[in-house]
Order: C-alpha cells, then sequence, then structure tokens
C-alpha cells in the first residue's frame, strides 16, 4: 500500500448537523486550521490505510498549496474560490487534482441521509480515476519526519488541551492512559467565553470508533489576509510549537526550509524531536496565540488575523 501517494482529502467542520465525520481515524496525519470568520476545516493524509468513506468533502483554500507542496499527495477536494482554482491548476500538481465529475463515480459520489447532501470519497475506488486520467502514483520523496517510542526529555504534564479557534469552533483532547493516546472532544454549541464551553465526544461515522491521537501538535505560524475574507498561512522557515505526546507537553520548533519540505519538529539545539509512532494531528495556530497552563491543563487560543 505505501508504494503509491499519499491521498490528501478536504474535510468539513461545519455545520455541527453533519457530524461525525467519516474517515478520520484512518488517516495518518490531518491538519485543522482556520479557514474564515472563525470556522475551521481538516486536511486528512492517508498513507497506510485506505477508507471505504472519508467526508463530508469541501473546498481548498490557500494554505491547502502548502501541504500539498509538503506532502506531494492526490489532492482531492469539493472545488475553490474562482482565483484559488485558477492558481491550483497552474501548478506543477495539477494533474493529481481530483474534483467530482462525470468520469469520478464511484470513487466520489453523494451521499444524502436526512436528504443531505454530502459527498464523499471512497478510496478503494480511487485506482480507477488514477488509471483513467494517468495520474502518476509513484510514491514521493517523504523523509523528514522522527519517531520514537520514548522521549529522552522529562516535559510538563498535560491531561488536558484545550484548543480555542473561535466561539464556534473549540474542542478539547484528553489524555487516556489506558491507550496512551488523546480523545477529541469538540464544540456542542457556541460559547462566546471558555467558561461557557460544552463538549461532545468526536467518533468515526465509519469505524464507530472514537477520534483519537497519539501526537497533538501545535504549530504557531502567520496567519494573513489574502483579500477580504480569504486567508492564508504561512508556513515556511521556523516557529515555535508544541507537542502533547504521553500525557506530557513538550515546548518545541517546527520547521520547514524549503516549500516541498516535509514539516519535522527540533528541540532549541536544532535537534530532532520525535513524534511518537502512530496519528498525528496538527492544530494550525497564530501568531500570536495565546498558550495559558494551569496545573496539567494546557489552553491555546487563536488570534484572528486582521483584514
Amino acid at each position: 500500500m505505501l508504494a503509491r501517494r499519499p491521498v490528501l482529502v478536504k474535510v468539513e467542520n461545519l455545520p455541527r448537523e453533519h457530524r461525525p465525520q467519516f474517515g478520520l481515524t484512518l488517516a495518518d496525519i490531518v491538519y485543522e486550521y482556520h479557514t474564515e470568520e472563525g470556522s475551521t476545516r481538516f486536511a486528512a493524509l492517508f498513507y497506510g490505510n485506505n477508507a471505504e468513506k472519508v467526508g463530508p468533502i469541501r473546498s481548498a483554500r490557500f494554505f491547502d498549496v502548502r501541504l500539498i507542496q509538503m506532502y506531494k499527495p492526490i489532492f482531492v477536494f469539493g472545488s475553490a474560490y474562482r482565483d484559488l482554482l485558477k492558481h491550483l491548476f497552474e501548478q506543477d500538481f495539477k494533474d493529481r487534482l481530483v474534483l467530482e465529475g462525470p468520469n469520478t463515480a464511484p470513487a466520489l459520489y453523494r451521499y444524502e441521509p436526512q436528504g443531505k447532501n454530502l459527498l464523499l470519497l471512497n478510496m478503494n475506488e480511487l485506482q480507477t480515476v488514477i488509471d483513467r486520467y494517468g495520474i502518476d502514483n509513484h510514491p514521493p520523496e517523504l523523509d523528514g519526519m522522527h519517531f520514537a517510542s520514548i522521549v529522552d526529555a522529562p516535559g510538563e504534564p498535560a491531561s488536558r488541551v484545550y484548543v480555542r479557534y473561535s466561539a464556534a469552533i473549540y474542542n478539547r483532547w484528553d489524555y487516556d492512559p489506558a491507550s496512551g493516546r488523546y480523545l477529541r472532544f469538540v464544540d456542542e454549541g457556541n460559547a462566546a467565553t471558555p467558561q461557557k464551553e460544552t463538549y461532545v465526544q468526536l467518533s468515526d461515522r465509519l469505524t464507530d470508533e472514537p477520534v483519537a491521537a497519539d501526537n497533538v501538535v501545535m504549530i504557531l505560524a502567520e496567519n494573513f489576509v489574502v483579500t477580504p475574507g480569504v486567508f492564508d498561512i504561512l508556513l515556511t522557515g521556523k516557529g515555535e510549537a508544541y507537542i502533547a505526546r504521553d500525557g506530557r507537553m513538550y515546548r518545541v520548533f517546527w520547521v520547514r526550509e524549503e516549500d516541498d519540505d516535509v514539516l519535522t519538529l527540533v528541540r532549541e539545539d536544532g535537534t530532532y524531536f520525535p513524534f511518537k509512532p502512530g496519528q498525528t494531528w496538527f492544530e494550525v495556530m497564530s501568531i500570536p496565540t495565546g498558550v495559558q497552563q494551569q496545573e496539567d491543563a494546557w489552553r491555546f487560543t487563536f488570534t484572528m488575523p486582521e483584514e
């Protein structure tokens, strides 16, 4: 299965009535990032697993270009702004873009529970689309992430991690010592202040398993305005990051020197900091990001970019 390209799929986070999403537990890496008006979407990267259902699929954003450059995947998405769509098809990866069309079924198909018109991907059928369009599916160079089962540093206690993007989008990661993973809880309703937040545990509608991660990484990066209401995120160079793994929090740095480099983590002295083997969720935050620690609970608060 690894003798192929990864598949990157855009997955929605709003509206809440479309939750839980399909297939997130089978992704190797998931990026959550701000899109507009305090909302977020997911970019789910599948490499070591296929999922019979992934979605609901939504449209691309400028930040996805950086992820495509990093992981060299086949990118499955539900259209984009006119200028962004033009920009995507001007890139050298244009032949790896997969949109819904007359020749993409049954890989891309509509699912309509209770009349909801959701776009989903069946990864088991994607090879037909790859063959039909002659997409280059050779495995790319993806070196860059470093893994270790044990970290040779104490870290700080982190049994709970809060990530707040806005009054409408916030989540919580609770460490589960039995599994050694962080379980995801999501916003149950709008909350004007953190004190009014209410949560529900998120599961995968495909597998019925709780959505969980072995690594939860908060990346502090510059969010900026492209045009009014349209945002991008600068993810080249080096910046602050925090990684929660094994019930501990570590202050590190993210590094991505070139556009086609895979994002990795380093310590202050420049040596690699290891991810725990397993699934990684990246929470792409802002500069500045509010960081608060109270005993073993951490809270990260996104700052909206100025237009």
